[in-house]
């Protein structure tokens, strides 16, 4: 899937609007750098998020003392009574995952890892960038002279390499998917990939953050910070993996 669409995005569309050393280097930032952070961010915050569904379950089995004696006896059997009775707390739970430990966490450090790599053909004609000379001292040159791109080449530069950062990330992710959280089976292993490959969430909120990155530093609109880039990203990845989480629940309720 990763190299498919990055085919299609690069190669056949924008073959001129980003080097191939830019786009690898986009590639193997999202793969070997984001995925990494985004585990252990994604462990911190569903830490903290494990705290306050804690608290909460405590709340609800001390209010239900028939529960309670449930999960004494029977955990098993006292946890799907739990499920099935008290559906708010799961959902809540659901909701927590899909929107700030999952969403929130990987849209920010792939904003983050197209912000790690430089390279002159998405600087903005006429901007001047701080480069250190041999003297150890800071001196403004400008970016006129080596990039002689249009501003719509420079922002179709930068939708590719968001979305290649993003599918360097997916594709470490469906592989840590594959041979770590599904079974030794091939057969699940492969229903696994093809399952992953039929939804390229994370290409399509890259190319929705690209678009706040071009208004900001190509338009100078700086209404766009951080938070307005990618919350539209956060909120479509959210809903789909809150959508998949909920019918999975519902399944296993069901």
């Amino acid at each position: 899937q990763a190299f498919f669409i990055e085919w299609l995005v690069h190669w056949m569309w924008n073959l001129f609007d980003l080097s191939f050393d830019a786009v690898v280097k986009y590639f193997a930032c999202g793969f070997l750098l984001i995925t990494p952070l985004a585990l252990i961010f994604e462990m911190v915050v569903s830490t903290l998020s494990s705290i306050i569904v804690l608290v909460l379950a405590t709340l609800v089995i001390a209010s239900d003392s028939v529960l309670a004696d449930e999960l004494a006896s029977d955990p098993k059997k006292g946890m799907q009574q739990l499920m099935v009775n008290h559906p708010g707390l799961f959902i809540l739970i659901q909701f927590i995952n899909a929107y700030f430990v999952a969403a929130l966490v990987e849209e920010t450090v792939k904003y983050f890892g197209y912000r790690m790599v430089v390279t002159p053909d998405l600087i903005p004609r006429g901007t001047s960038m701080t480069t250190l000379t041999n003297s150890n001292h800071l001196e403004e040159v400008e970016a006129v002279n080596g990039n002689p791109k249009t501003s719509k080449s420079i922002g179709s530069g930068i939708t590719v390499a968001m979305v290649s950062v993003a599918l360097g990330f997916a594709c470490c992710e469906n592989l840590i998917y594959i041979f770590v959280y599904s079974p030794p089976s091939l057969e699940v292993e492969v229903s696994t990939l093809l399952a992953r490959s039929f939804f390229p969430v994370h290409p399509l909120c890259a190319a929705i953050q690209s678009i706040g990155v071009c208004k900001r530093d190509l338009e100078g609109d700086q209404r766009f910070g951080l938070g307005r880039i990618i919350f539209p990203a956060i909120l479509l990845h959210g809903t789909f993996d809150f959508v998949l989480m909920l019918a999975a629940y519902f399944q296993q309720v069901g």
